[in-house]
């Protein structure tokens, strides 16, 4: 400065932390055994709606029409549905989040990354289940309140646990 002469000034001090690849690898199987933790409640959850889904089917198809508590466990089913969706969705982020950090710093083998992208394809066509779509589908039949359109899905849909269980155990085989 010409008018008071030199001037001094003090910066804050910076650090940067850059993890080790242990440490990025270690970070990395923690959150895959945490994402095997979720697939499996993910399961267990979706197994028993469909088993309790195949269940309100047969007392529909046997009585011909459907009460109010039976479409309050439907809504309720479907909700839980939804939630699973969800948590199908944040593991599927976490393997694609994993995934590219694997990629970006090369921690792993060839075969070992080709298994990764085989799971991430398995959680996709989990996603893509014809499950979820029915849930959608019965969703807004519920909004609509239309009992006999809800009727007739119930009697004719297919909720069968079998393909989503064979998926699911696919995924375990993976891990």
């Amino acid at each position: 400065d010409e008018v008071r002469g030199n001037k001094s000034a003090e910066s804050e001090f910076f650090t940067i932390f850059i993890p080790t690849l242990e440490q990025i690898a270690s970070k990395i199987s923690n959150e895959m055994k945490e994402a095997i933790s979720k697939a499996e409640q993910v399961s267990s959850t979706g197994k028993k709606i469909q088993n309790d889904l195949q269940k309100m089917k047969r007392e529909v198809r046997r009585s011909g029409e459907m009460s109010w508590e039976q479409q309050k466990e439907l809504s309720r089913q479907v909700e839980q549905a939804k939630q699973i969706e969800e948590k199908l969705q944040e593991i599927q982020q976490h393997i694609d989040k994993n995934l590219a950090e694997l990629e970006d710093n090369e921690l792993i083998s060839p075969e070992t990354l080709q298994k990764y992208f085989e799971l991430q394809e398995m959680f996709q066509q989990i996603m893509n289940d014809n499950f979820f779509e029915k849930m959608r589908e019965l969703e807004e039949l519920l909004k609509n309140k239309s009992n006999k359109d809800i009727l007739e899905m119930m009697k004719q849909s297919d909720f069968s646990a079998q393909e989503f269980e064979k998926q699911i155990e696919r995924v375990y085989e993976l891990f």
